[in-house]
């Protein structure tokens, strides 16, 4: 029971505080209606050397466990992460935003793809057709133009396969080094702001055509800027809270809660038009991620067990288990979290712990992983 509810708790907080920012940065580098603060890079910097400040913090008042992760893992990790960040970014100047939309969702599949090559994860029909339908409904909702390029496009596919990466990434550092979501947070973040930090202003100057170092800050903007720093730490904490107990495919199906509530709050609240279209493509998307939550919660039929994992070391040091058994919670747990169905099994013995933020329609980049 006290693991439902904590993982309930790392749902609603990762879907609120993602929504949250979405508005937060709107406003923040929403040329017309905020502050203009356009460099996307930067201010994923700025959310990460926040983060690591914040738990070096805990880490000096003793509240934070310092986590001892390799260097090499600690390394690779950044690289893949930052790369995921810059990619996103780049991606939006040589694609166009429809192209660009059609990327994120190829999420979704090329996360359950890498899961089932290395993570030894395996997934029924219905489970499958239910991830398809809520990436076809996301499409029908975001998707609009779409123009294509070479280079777009291999930017765009370096893009989705190191966001899979990171975000199993996040779960196999945890459970290989057996420490929890704040001490790998505490760990990653410093690392991973001060590489945005060095590569960020050339990223952002070849999209925006403008540096940082010249824009006219103001007390307003910094404070603004704070506050999204703010939002950002629960962002990336509940993200490893989830990362570290769902697996990365679950993960990315139920993040498209996000994206339907933020549709849905700025049709409510800031007069955005919902046309038909829309309205059934949130059908579809909510359709497949309650179809998911059911059919993910079922046993795999006969044949179809998960295998070890094969060729990234995810072996448990908290569990013993390996592949699938070495998550601390499976698809059926995570699903049936979501949909309140007291049905959950452990499988490996363990009990441990993107665009998340978009800039408004018209600046859609990654913020923070």
């Amino acid at each position: 029971m006290r693991i439902a509810a904590i993982d309930v708790l790392a749902w609603v907080l990762n879907v609120a505080s993602s929504v949250a920012i979405v508005f937060v940065n709107k406003w923040l580098m929403d040329p017309v209606r905020g502050h203009g603060f356009v460099f996307a890079t930067c201010l994923s910097a700025a959310h990460f050397l926040a983060t690591g400040a914040v738990c070096y913090t805990g880490e000096l008042l003793g509240l934070v466990k310092t986590a001892e992760i390799p260097i090499l893992q600690l390394m690779l990790y950044t690289a893949v992460a930052s790369a995921s960040i810059a990619s996103v970014n780049l991606s939006l100047l040589y694609n166009s935003v429809g192209f660009y939309q059609i990327s994120k969702l190829a999420t979704i599949p090329v996360v359950a793809a890498l899961e089932a090559v290395w993570c030894g994860r395996r997934f029924s029909t219905p489970t499958l057709m239910s991830m398809a339908a809520v990436a076809i409904g996301s499409g029908i909702v975001t998707i609009s133009d779409v123009s294509l390029r070479f280079t777009g496009f291999v930017i765009a596919a370096i893009s989705v396969v190191t966001a899979a990466l990171q975000q199993i990434g996040v779960g196999a550092l945890q459970r290989q080094n057996a420490v929890g979501p704040v001490e790998t947070l505490a760990a990653t973040a410093p690392v991973q702001g001060m590489c945005l930090a060095a590569f960020g202003p050339s990223i952002d100057y070849s999209l925006r055509r403008a540096w940082v170092f010249r824009y006219p800050f103001t007390v307003s903007t910094g404070g603004i800027l704070a506050l999204s720093c703010v939002v950002a730490l629960l962002v990336n904490l509940s993200q490893f809270m989830c990362l570290g107990r769902f697996s990365a495919a679950t993960f990315q199906v139920m993040s498209h809660t996000k994206t339907i509530s933020v549709l849905l709050l700025g049709w409510a609240f800031m007069g955005d038009v919902m046309s038909p279209r829309k309205v059934v493509g949130v059908v579809v998307a909510v359709g497949g991620m309650v179809a998911y939550s059911h059919f993910a919660s079922l046993p795999l039929p006969p044949g179809l067990a998960d295998r070890p994992a094969s060729g990234w070391g995810l072996a448990d040091k908290r569990g013993g288990g390996s592949g699938a058994g070495a998550h601390p919670l499976d698809e059926e747990k995570a699903a049936a979290v979501v949909a309140g169905d007291e049905r959950t099994r452990l499988l490996g013995g363990t009990d441990s712990e993107e665009l998340h933020t978009a800039a408004p329609s018209s600046y859609p980049s990654a913020v923070s992983q």
